[in-house]
């Protein structure tokens, strides 16, 4: 599968996602909504020490996690640019989430398959999909920040500790993506409060 079409795909998982879970009812418990694609993959190339395997499957939750605030901000963002960073925010996931999983399912490890472990409070990331519109871009944004903080923290603490070249330079280049969507987050949100 492309990386276009997978992207496309999950993005329309995620989006009928959402609008189920929007639609219950304020009596109903909110639960975060979730995406698990299927892995086909192979592990990274050469040695690998647990370290890498432990970094793989932390991090895989923060994805899973990103790709439901993507496909809550592509269903509910007001403005344009928030819709527009939500769909490139999960474009990225997917990607991010497809080698990971190949990785782990080539490693022969388990797959996480859902958020459970990533930063951000599945209940908070559950009241976007009620919380007036007026407001929403602010509070997306902000769970949105609050999250690529937590995901570099993460990233920061692999660092030196893996063996795999493949996976050590995953994560140099996630943190800088990471980086800069987290510069751009602020950035819009800045512009947002006016």
């Amino acid at each position: 599968m492309t990386r276009t079409r997978r992207a496309l795909t999950l993005t329309l998982v995620l989006l009928t996602t959402a609008a189920g879970v929007s639609a219950c009812s304020e009596a109903e418990t909110p639960v975060a909504p979730q995406a698990t694609p299927k892995y086909v993959g192979t592990a990274a190339e050469g040695d690998h020490n647990d370290a890498d395997v432990e970094f793989a499957t932390q991090i895989f939750p923060y994805h899973i996690q990103a790709n439901v605030l993507a496909g809550i901000g592509q269903a509910r963002g007001e403005s344009q640019q928030v819709k527009d960073f939500a769909a490139s925010l999960g474009e990225a996931q997917a990607e991010a989430t497809a080698k990971l999983g190949g990785w782990l399912t080539g490693w022969e490890q388990a797959v996480p398959t859902d958020g459970a472990g990533a930063p951000l409070n599945a209940e908070d990331v559950s009241k976007l999909t009620a919380i007036d519109p007026a407001t929403f871009d602010v509070a997306w944004l902000s769970l949105v920040i609050q999250h690529q903080q937590a995901s570099i923290k993460a990233i920061d603490a692999y660092e030196e500790a893996g063996q795999n070249v493949q996976v050590e330079e995953y994560a140099a280049t996630l943190e800088e993506e990471q980086r800069a969507d987290l510069s751009a987050a602020k950035e819009l949100l800045k512009e947002l409060k006016g």
